[in-house]
Parts: C-alpha cells; sequence; structure tokens
C-alpha cells in the first residue's frame, strides 16, 4: 500500500480517519493525501475567500500531523473547488489511490453513511478499497479482523489482497462470519482459504433467522471485533443493506471501523 487518499471537511468528525491513515502509512511507508472539495460560492469574490480559507486549514492540518510520520511515510494536501462526490471520485480515478479512509458521521458511527452521505456515494462511484471509520473511534493495534460473507464467499482472491496485508502486518487473527437460515453446514470458501493462506483464520457460520446485520453487529460486539471487512457486489447482501431501513437502524449502533472491498459478480 503506496498511497492513501483521505477526504476532509476540517471538521472534528473527520479527524478519525486522518489518524487511521498516519497509523497506515507509518506501518507501510505511505503517501497520505488529505482532499478537500468545497462548492462555489455566490461570487467570485466569495470564491477566493473560500479558497483562501481552506488552503489555510489545510497547511494547518498539515503542520500539526507531519510531525506524526515515520520516515519515509509522507502527508500531502489539496483543494479544489468542485462538488465533493464528484472532485473526489474523479481524484481517484486520475491518481489509482490504494486506500481511501473516511470518517462517517451520525450518532450512532456509520448511521449518516448509509444514510447517503459523501461515504457512501464515493463508495458507490469508485472500486478503490474504503476503510469508514466511525466518529470517535480511535484506529490502534487491529488484533482481530472479521470478515463477514455471503452464499458466494470470494470469488477471486485478488479480492481480498488489501484485507490479507493489514491482516498480516498488525499479525492479525481472522474470522470468516457467515449466516444461514438452516442448519446445513456450508464449508469455507476455497478461494478464501487459498487467499489467507499464512494468516490465523477460522470459519464461523451463525444459523439464524434474524437479520443478517443484527447477527453481524453482535458478533462484533461479542468477540471484540476492531475490523469489519465487507465485499459489495452490485448483487448482494451488501448492496441490498442500502435499501433496507430495518438494516440500517441495526447498523446504526455499529461502532466498528470497516473496510469495505469491491468485487465484480
Amino acid at each position: 500500500m503506496k498511497k492513501i487518499l483521505v477526504p476532509t471537511d476540517f471538521s472534528e468528525n473527520s479527524i478519525p480517519a486522518l489518524d487511521a491513515a498516519v497509523l497506515l502509512a507509518n506501518r507501510f511507508l505511505a503517501e497520505i493525501t488529505v482532499f478537500h472539495a468545497f462548492r462555489r460560492g455566490r461570487s467570485e469574490r466569495m470564491d477566493e475567500y473560500l479558497e483562501s480559507n481552506a488552503e489555510a486549514e489545510m497547511e494547518e492540518l498539515l503542520y500539526q500531523y507531519r510531525p506524526h510520520l515515520k520516515e519515509g511515510a509522507s502527508l500531502i494536501g489539496s483543494t479544489v473547488i468542485s462538488h465533493p462526490v464528484e472532485a473526489i471520485s474523479d481524484h481517484v480515478r486520475q491518481e489509482r489511490y490504494d486506500l481511501i479512509v473516511m470518517s462517517t458521521q451520525g450518532e450512532g458511527g456509520i448511521k449518516s453513511f448509509l444514510m447517503g452521505n459523501t461515504t457512501l456515494e464515493v463508495l458507490r462511484r469508485t472500486q478503490t478499497p474504503l476503510l469508514a471509520v466511525p466518529r470517535g473511534v480511535a484506529v490502534q493495534e487491529l488484533q482481530h479482523f472479521m470478515l463477514a460473507i455471503d452464499e458466494k464467499g470470494v470469488l477471486e482472491s485478488k479480492t481480498l489482497g488489501l484485507f490479507r496485508k493489514l491482516a498480516d502486518s498488525f499479525g492479525a487473527s481472522v474470522t470468516i462470519y457467515h449466516q444461514r437460515e438452516n442448519k446445513r453446514y456450508q464449508a469455507p470458501n476455497l478461494i478464501l482459504d487459498a487467499a489467507l493462506e499464512g494468516i490465523d483464520h477460522s470459519f464461523h457460520q451463525e444459523v439464524s433467522n434474524a437479520e443478517v446485520w443484527e447477527g453481524i453487529l453482535q458478533y462484533t460486539e461479542q468477540q471484540n471485533v476492531d475490523l469489519l471487512c465487507l465485499i459489495r457486489r452490485e448483487r448482494g447482501f451488501f448492496q441490498q443493506l442500502f435499501h433496507h431501513s430495518v438494516t440500517r437502524e441495526e447498523l446504526s449502533a455499529c461502532s466498528v471501523p470497516m473496510l469495505l472491498l469491491h468485487e465484480r459478480g
């Protein structure tokens, strides 16, 4: 992992994402780009004011965080006048980042993420892995990862490339979580075992008629999970999450950082 993008609005809620990015940059000796996009004002003079203010806030932020970086890691900033979602998405396509780190806002951690804020829109428009960090959560040493899968498991081992790098770097154990309604046992996907070879991992199957996300939340809390990973496809249970009001309410209580990966299928 060499390039990390951290979109920010300079609010206190955006700080957890930058803290997490610094942690990762120091481990992988990566470059962090702090990116701020703001809408145009009502006049050219207003645009000049907004731009000047944004650049000043960016310089202050970089000044505060650069001392926390190890030698080999770096931090740069960029400000643009544009619609935030479009600007971030375009920037990601042009620069090919390895990871986007964004803070989620809302009373329950990732509630507003589910309700369609900038984080969700960026996720929908890009194919870059995204780490969503709930407000107030300090990402430190990550020891227990959880990968929630649906019936398809994982279609390609490369999908878990970044997930594996993180687990390996932190020496974390991985629980592969799958919830089903009947008691018939379904073995883990062979691609999963191959992708996680050398990583301490186990398979947990939950038999329940409850909402899948309710089960995920309960397990993350009971097992002290430090990082929850989901795979987003155009078709699948993760995509259905954004169209189910009950699931949104359940997930509003989640306080675990989420690594969101993309896979076709």
